[in-house]
């Protein structure tokens, strides 16, 4: 039963999103921090993640050193900020509503109880807003070429 809502969800994804949902995952945190990458990887974009002081495997300083790009989106100048390139606010718990999934899987939703300074947003919406400009500039970049 859970099989087929999750097919049916990833249906209903793709037909909104009208692309098509990758069947293979993504390149786990793990498999980049702890030097598997070795200089295959050139940017991450960390939220409210620290692998400098948490991550237990492989040497995290060493591969953040590795790439031309660290972003770092996170409530605190942590230890993992001296290795980044950019360091960016986001909102605290209470100041957005979110979901949080534990290790066992399990999703807890906090509901927002007040709103954020003036400025600052929360994490997927900066990455919403960059995804936007990257692709609005790709575009124009089509665009004159096929002109030309």
């Amino acid at each position: 039963m859970v099989r087929s809502k999750m097919i049916r969800y990833v249906r209903n994804l793709k037909k909104k999103w009208k692309t098509k949902i990758p069947a293979k995952p993504g390149i786990p945190a793990k498999w980049v921090l702890s030097g598997r990458g070795k200089g295959s990887i050139h940017a991450v974009w960390l939220c409210r993640y620290g692998p400098v002081s948490t991550a237990f495997y492989g040497n995290a300083v060493e591969s953040l050193q590795q790439c031309d790009l660290v972003i770092l989106q996170h409530l605190f100048l942590t230890e993992t900020a001296k290795y980044c390139h950019v360091v960016l606010p986001t909102v605290v718990f209470g100041e957005e509503q979110v979901t949080f999934t534990s290790g066992e899987r399990r999703m807890q939703l906090a509901k927002q109880v007040i709103d954020p300074p003036s400025g600052i947003i929360s994490a997927w919406e900066r990455i919403m807003y960059v995804a936007q400009i990257s692709f609005d500039r790709y575009r124009n970049v089509c665009k004159k070429a096929s002109q030309s």
